[in-house]
């Protein structure tokens, strides 16, 4: 089973060795090494070739492709998984670094459940330590997703997995370039809407939280753009497959947050909809709409964000 890896690189030179240290001392041999070069300003990609030349037997499985222009983290994500060529996908971030057992021991569960997605636990990394192990969701994978949509209820990041690229080829959930903010909320609740998902408790990950910023642009307006867009190809998503309404709610109130949040970015609401093309249902959530769109204040649409997802979440608990 040949698993391609695939590392995004812009602006990394500090962490970059570490990343890939323990991507290539890996203990399982069947990897392919797809690093994206997104025209990085300094000495990321010299580091990272340095890094390789002391790997001599995983140079014939590493894959260096220079983009000619900049085009942020959803493109580049993009770009690599396009290049894959193996069974399973693994997406690893260039600043973090991971355990040298994480594909052996997720290859492991996909063999024995034969799942599309495998999660595996994660850290917090900051000031060279470690946090608390993050493990992943004991919810059945129904409840999992509903938090997903609420949005700020649970983590919906990418790495820390293994996901099928037969799986992600056949649903047709592909990174869309341009997003790059929100870029992994577009991906993992349609992922999961239809995957099979398994995971294991063993720490695979560690995420640096002191290096924020690596492919994002200080510009809010510009995030908020970029987060209306991945709420717009999950709702599209969800309407064409959610066939029995059962995430319609927590979706809804998801997506009142990015509204909510395009209110606060002073974009007009009628921009808003051009980005996210979406047409609330139910009284309550035609009324928050229907507010901003007036011109009303978007405090109260997070307000009423904030009330619904917590009374969510307490339902959820005794569903």
């Amino acid at each position: 089973m040949k698993v391609s890896i695939l590392v995004p690189v812009y602006g990394v030179e500090k962490y970059i060795e570490r990343c890939a240290v323990s991507l290539f001392e890996q203990t399982y041999e069947d990897l392919e090494y797809i690093f994206v070069d997104d025209c990085s300003p300094d000495r990321s990609i010299e580091i990272l070739e340095n890094v390789l030349e002391r790997y001599p037997n995983r140079k014939k499985q590493t894959i260096i492709v220079r983009l000619d222009k900049n085009g942020g983290l959803g493109n580049a994500r993009k770009v690599s998984f396009e290049k894959a060529t193996g069974d399973y996908v693994s997406f690893v971030d260039s600043d973090d670094f991971v355990s040298v057992r994480m594909i052996e021991l997720l290859v492991n569960k996909a063999r024995e459940t034969g799942a599309d997605v495998i999660d595996g636990a994660f850290a917090y990394y900051a000031n060279e330590q470690p946090g608390p192990e993050v493990q992943p969701s004991k919810d059945s994978q129904s409840v999992y997703l509903k938090k997903i949509l609420l949005q700020h209820v649970v983590t919906h990041q990418i790495w820390a997995r293994l996901i099928s690229w037969s799986f992600l080829v056949d649903q047709q959930l592909f990174y869309q370039s341009g997003i790059n903010m929100g870029e992994d909320y577009s991906m993992v609740p349609r992922m999961l809407l239809k995957a099979q998902w398994t995971t294991i408790d063993d720490l695979i990950y560690f995420y640096r939280i002191d290096r924020l910023g690596t492919f994002t642009n200080a510009n809010s307006r510009h995030h908020v753009v970029s987060t209306l867009k991945a709420n717009a190809m999950v709702a599209n998503y969800f309407s064409q497959h959610d066939t029995q309404n059962e995430y319609r709610t927590p979706l809804q109130i998801g997506l009142l947050l990015a509204f909510s949040s395009g209110g606060e970015a002073s974009i007009p609401y009628d921009e808003m909809q051009t980005y996210c093309p979406y047409q609330p249902s139910g009284l309550l959530f035609r009324s928050c709409h229907r507010w901003l769109q007036k011109g009303g204040s978007w405090q109260l649409v997070r307000a009423c964000y904030r009330i619904m997802k917590r009374l969510y979440c307490i339902a959820l608990k005794f569903a």
